[in-house]
């Protein structure tokens, strides 16, 4: 019998003692599998996506590196990029997307296109090649499509596709109307894919039959500025072409099956905008029965003033939304046709897929001229929304109107999140308004709405909009509260006359990726409004130009929302600092870059700054985190260069810096120290009450007056010894329970053997 138990704690001991290890390297992630349907799980220790994983989330299972140690974050290696010679349309040099970690292994993708692999332990060059910028041959295609807005040079993200392909695929940003794969092993060209294939011909650019996205005839535009790279479940490729914001241009979904990459077959495409000849009155209309009434339109102003979480397509009137996107003023040159410079630009962020329910979620980019929208009546619907499509048949499931009749650039295009909250499965998106929304992921329902409480509202136009003499709807109201006369006006965002206005473009920005870590939510908000102006607002193809700081501080605030009450836990302000990318957390801290040159490292659970790693250039890209081949985790992080579109300097390469832990972690020492405490007594007050035949004869107050007393107290803080080895508080309770019965089984199994 004493053998028997003794075999038992052995075996349990030896079980608690390796799960130990297993919980740092199985920690909540809270994204989940994703669930079948092709879509593999990311690998604990890599970074693979832009988001992390096809869900999204931004957040790493890891603990190796913590809220305790990473105050000794030290450089490990840094890597300078080579020189480029790309210089086709707007192009920038460095990189602005995201560190992929895949095996060991680091991959960049620059603004061109071409692609580093490095070693994340070395830092050395695994491979470089310059084929992807080589593919896209500017000149020559503007030349033969006139369609296409001028191209910026920069790229948002790459993602690793590891269900396809001996290695893997990479795949970055799209280029106008061209999408790439290449070999993760040696950068070789997977497959391409061009225009005419994704966008259509020239002769369907210019036919506004064909329904192409550049159906304005001469006037359409496709959006230069590239989308993020596609969504896949299974072989079905899911890809939105965006027209151009201030361009024109119709916006489109496509999917794609791509079990031949080289023969791809389209298999649907769901249109965003009306055609242009303004004969679909009652589109918004429809929009709502095909979607069964799972249609919502958000009011800001019913949102301040009720709280009412959004409008229900089925309640709104249909004078309120008919002849959307259409001219309905008499007089100008395109009345009764869709606005033709009107259209919904890129979209940035990842498109989550949820394969237990089917569904794609896409954000939408802004509108365009957002500054003067004289041009199109009613909601402008899709444009500044989240969007969610059947993956199958591309059927809308439902849709979200985060900015009816967008007048601020305020899009809804910047990252998705799958998560849940309040047992609800939700998506959680960030907009450039300065809120965040949960929406039920089956029906686009909203769940909770917050707002950051530093987005500045009060500033003239950010209102919800003036007409073009200058006045405020009545009672200070504006165009979205979705009433005809609301959305029927010619709303400008500012008194000034045409053909110049202005415009808040950034009041408040939740222009980045969030993070997400089972518990919260952590949202970076842009504070500091900026102003734009533009010109010739009447004509097409406008877009606001001269972007300039508005005079008021500019900094930067770090919110912890909680994912069930939609509330901030914590907040951190940082001033004179403005955050525009994305935050990345893990176990148990929060990582975000700044244009000061500082990485920012806060504590996951209370918000306090951990550290500041300065490094004398911008950083101005998301921050990542993943093992190298010997299983040690790195940050890593683009330093000054193009990397910064923003904040970094677009003429230079800048370099990708890899952050660790040393060796052995340094000991501290016991600090004992005396402090000070001044405390200060309430006085109190004694009142002395004599009574004589039931009435008050006299009443005293008596003073009594307790001295301020000086305290003297001795702090101590624990002597503290930190190993190489650094695991989870978790694991260190198991291995200790682990030890435990494995010594108590040592000496029953003595006792067995002396017996």
């Amino acid at each position: 019998m004493i053998r028997h138990i003794t075999i038992v704690g052995l075996l349990v001991a030896l079980i608690l003692a390796l799960s130990s290890f297993a919980l740092v390297a199985n920690a909540f992630d809270p994204g989940g599998p994703p669930g079948g349907g092709g879509i593999p799980k990311v690998v604990t220790g890599n970074w693979e996506f832009i988001n992390y994983q096809p869900t999204g989330g931004s957040y790493s299972p890891q603990f190796e590196i913590n809220n305790e140690n990473a105050q000794w974050l030290e450089m490990k290696w840094l890597f300078p990029y080579p020189t480029n010679d790309f210089s086709w349309g707007n192009s920038q040099a460095g990189s602005s997307a995201p560190v992929l970690i895949v095996d060991g292994v680091a991959y960049v993708s620059k603004n061109s296109r071409a692609i580093h692999a490095v070693d994340a332990k070395t830092g050395e060059e695994v491979y470089f090649t310059d084929e992807p910028a080589n593919l896209w041959d500017g000149p020559a295609i503007t030349a033969e499509y006139p369609f296409f807005q001028s191209a910026w040079g920069h790229t948002h993200a790459m993602n690793y596709y590891r269900q396809f392909g001996d290695s893997g695929w990479l795949i970055s940003s799209s280029q106008p109307c061209l999408l790439s794969a290449w070999n993760a092993a040696d950068g070789s060209l997977a497959w391409s894919i061009g225009v005419e294939t994704l966008c259509g011909t020239v002769a369907e650019f210019g036919n506004p039959d064909e329904g192409i996205i550049g159906s304005f005839g001469s006037k359409g535009r496709i959006s230069g500025q590239s989308n993020h790279p596609p969504a896949f479940s299974g072989d079905t490729m899911i890809w939105p072409i965006m027209g151009a914001s201030g361009g024109g241009g119709r916006s489109s979904i496509k999917a794609f099956d791509m079990s031949d990459p080289n023969n791809p077959v389209e298999l649907w495409q769901t249109w965003l905008m009306p055609d242009n000849r303004g004969t679909q009155k009652n589109w918004a209309i429809d929009a709502c029965t095909e979607a069964n009434g799972n249609g919502w339109y958000f009011s800001a102003p019913d949102f301040f003033e009720t709280g009412k979480l959004a409008i229900n397509c089925t309640e709104v009137p249909d004078e309120a939304v008919e002849n959307d996107w259409i001219n309905m003023k008499e007089g100008t040159p395109h009345f009764g046709e869709v606005h033709t410079a009107s259209a919904m630009s890129v979209v940035w962020g990842n498109y989550p897929i949820d394969a237990e329910l089917g569904l794609v979620y896409i954000g939408t980019g802004d509108v365009g001229p957002y500054s003067n929208a004289s041009y199109r009546f009613g909601p402008n619907l899709f444009g500044s929304s989240i969007v969610a499509l059947q993956i199958d048949t591309g059927k809308i499931q439902w849709w979200f109107h985060s900015n009816p009749h967008d007048l601020w650039d305020w899009d809804c295009s910047w990252g998705g999140i799958m998560a849940k909250a309040q047992g609800t499965k939700v998506l959680i998106k960030g907009c450039k308004n300065g809120m965040a929304y949960a929406l039920n992921a089956a029906t686009g329902e909203p769940v909770w709405v917050w707002e950051a409480p530093t987005t500045w509202r009060t500033a003239p136009g950010t209102n919800y909009g003036l007409d073009k003499d200058g006045n405020a709807g009545a009672d200070g109201e504006a165009c979205c509260r979705m009433t005809k006369e609301h959305m029927g006006k010619d709303w400008l965002n500012a008194p000034d006359p045409e053909p110049v206005v202005w415009n808040p473009w950034l009041a408040g920005a939740l222009e980045s990726d969030m993070s997400y870590n089972g518990k919260h939510i952590f949202v970076a908000n842009y504070n500091d409004p900026r102003w734009t102006t533009t010109g010739n607002v009447i004509d097409f193809g406008n877009q606001a130009s001269n972007i300039q700081a508005s005079g008021h501080p500019v900094n930067t605030t770090i919110y912890a929302v909680n994912i069930n009450t939609g509330e901030a836990d914590w907040s951190a302000f940082i001033p004179d600092v403005g955050f525009r990318g994305g935050l990345m957390s893990t176990g148990s801290a929060v990582y975000g870059y700044a244009g000061d040159g500082n990485l920012y490292i806060f504590d996951a659970n209370t918000g306090e700054l951990v550290e500041k790693k300065f490094f004398g250039v911008p950083v101005s890209v998301m921050p990542t985190i993943g093992a190298d081949s010997d299983g040690k985790h790195k940050i890593f992080l683009h330093i000054g260069g193009g990397g910064g579109f923003v904040y970094g300097n677009t003429a230079t390469e800048g370099s990708l810096v890899a952050l660790g832990l040393p060796d052995v972690l340094p000991e501290i020492e016991t600090i004992i120290q005396e402090v000070e405490v001044i405390v200060e007594r309430v006085v109190e007050v004694e009142r002395i009450i004599e009574v004589e035949g039931g009435e008050v004869i006299v009443e005293k107050i008596i003073e009594v007056e307790v001295p301020i007393e000086t305290v003297v107290e001795r702090e101590v803080t624990v002597e503290i010894v930190t190993t190489e080895e650094i695991i989870s508080p978790v694991s260190y309770v198991a291995i200790g329970l682990g030890v435990v019965l494995i010594v108590v089984a040592g000496v029953l199994f003595q006792r067995s053997r002396i017996t």
